[in-house]
């Protein structure tokens, strides 16, 4: 019925964030708001680290 839709649940990511919350506005606990701008640095971290690791095992494997 409609379009197909793929997200997060707002509860889950609170509770990944802990009491330092950005994501998520818990201002009202019964209407969490999710704040998707909030998510593109943390993306953007994890993509890098991801990539570092990469190179790291590229690395090793060209030394073998």
């Amino acid at each position: 019925h409609g379009n197909k839709r793929y997200g997060f649940l707002a509860q889950e990511i609170l509770a990944l964030e802990g009491q330092d919350n950005v994501i998520i506005d818990n201002e009202n606990e019964e209407n969490l708001k999710y704040n998707g701008e909030a998510l593109v640095p943390v993306l953007v971290k994890a993509i890098q680290e991801l990539n570092a690791k990469v190179t790291a095992l590229e690395a090793q494997l060209g030394a073998k």
